[in-house]
């Protein structure tokens, strides 16, 4: 056999062996994913069936659905258990389910450590402890959120934050207290779920480190409208550190209290300018009368943000916020003139002005100069380019008049 044949021979070969290869794996890819979608549809049916059943109480409704559920091995359950896109109602029966059928096998995978699927198995079954209200859950949760692992961490403080309980709440706030967990993370657990009282965010509020103390102050937001919180946010937007009383500033918006008022005022001066800004989005919040001239000054502060902050809680304020605004449109700081002519604007001061010109007759030209006399200032302190916006709408008849009143033609 020439070499040229042999060298033929050995390319069908290799190319025989690459289909080969490729149809199986080619099969296998169409086969698992078969396997993976009829998997899917039984579980869904499960979730559906489960679903249905929630609502009936009693002995005969656990049977029933154990009679369902044992059609699935106890992998595909604890898988569906583990998805976080199983709600709570079904991951619970699912997770009750589990417990009565495989408690044993469920807590050999609690023990488990090493690789990455058991890791995957433990959060899993973590969850059907939880859910399923095994004697050792609160344990072995309180655990989690003191492991190594940060994925198991993070299945603690989730499932922590489903079971909503005050034994779980209290796991949590040592963990946002301590910081074994990402704090935000750990907190928006506890912001989402069941209500907390003072009394139950106390050690956050009087613990020693100031950013157990601002969280502390960040969870009372929903409660802000209750006496008891206020007093405690008050005590917060009194705290040495300006982060504390930032998170007080933030979550007194969502109250309406007098005092709050005033003590959210006086945070305007702080000397930290995150607490201004927030003081003043919160006055922003609560529409709260009076509040406009002590931030229509924070138009001049020396902070950027602080400004920004400031001309859009006078926007909120409505035109209350039109007397404390406008002798700054007269002042020595550019930004001030510009916010003070934008707010105006905002407000439709200024369209209202514009269309009073514009729909002036030549009979009524002591009211259209009225209007242009008070239009006049609020364009020349927000600017060429704010005029132009300002007069924008109108047809060039009315547009010349307008300009022409304003420039103080005859």
């Amino acid at each position: 056999m020439s070499p040229l044949s042999v060298t033929a021979t050995v390319e069908i070969l290799v190319l025989g062996a690459l289909g080969l290869l490729w149809a199986g794996l080619f099969g296998y890819v169409v086969v698992s994913r078969a396997v993976y979608d009829a998997r899917k549809r039984v579980v869904d049916a499960a979730c559906r069936i489960a679903d249905r059943r929630i609502a009936v109480a009693g002995p005969g409704a656990e049977i029933e659905i154990d009679r369902i559920l044992r059609r699935l091995s106890v992998k595909t359950l604890l898988g569906a258990v583990a998805d976080k896109a199983t709600g709570t109602p079904v991951a619970r029966v699912f997770s009750r389910h589990l417990v009565r059928r495989a408690g044993t096998e469920v807590g050999v995978m609690l023990g488990q450590r090493s690789s990455t699927r058991s890791r995957w198995q433990r959060a899993g079954a973590l969850r059907v402890a939880a859910l399923g209200r095994m004697a050792d859950a609160p344990a072995l949760l309180q655990s989690a959120v003191l492991s190594p692992d940060e994925e198991l961490r993070a299945a603690g403080v989730q499932i922590l934050g489903e079971l909503a309980t005050p034994e779980a709440q209290e796991i949590l706030i040592e963990s946002l207290r301590d910081g074994t967990f990402a704090r935000s993370r750990v907190a928006a657990q506890l912001d989402d779920r069941a209500p907390l009282s003072p009394e139950v965010l106390r050690p956050l509020l009087e613990d020693r480190r100031s950013i157990a103390r601002y969280w502390g102050a960040k969870l009372l937001a929903p409660l802000a409208h209750e006496p008891e919180a206020t007093d405690a946010l008050l005590v917060a937007a009194a705290d040495d550190e300006s982060n504390v009383r930032a998170g007080a500033a933030d979550s007194l918006g969502r109250g309406h209290s007098a005092r709050g008022t005033q003590v959210l005022k006086a945070l305007l001066r702080d000397r930290s300018a995150p607490v201004r800004i927030h003081a003043a989005r919160s006055l922003g919040r609560r529409r709260a009368a009076g509040s406009a001239m002590p931030l229509a000054r924070l138009l001049r502060d020396s902070n950027w943000s602080v400004r920004r902050a400031a001309k859009r809680a006078l926007e909120q304020l409505g035109r209350a916020a039109v007397p404390a605004v406008s002798p700054l449109l007269d002042g020595n700081d550019e930004f001030a003139r510009n916010g003070a002519a934008e707010v105006l604007q905002n407000l439709g001061v200024v369209r209202d002005l514009v269309d009073d010109i514009a729909d002036s007759s030549d009979d009524d030209g002591a009211a259209a100069t009225l209007a242009a006399a008070e239009l006049t200032p609020i364009l020349n302190a927000g600017g060429d380019r704010f005029t132009t916006s300002a007069l924008d709408h109108l047809d060039d008849t009315a547009g010349r008049r307008a300009r022409s009143l304003v420039d103080g033609d005859s």
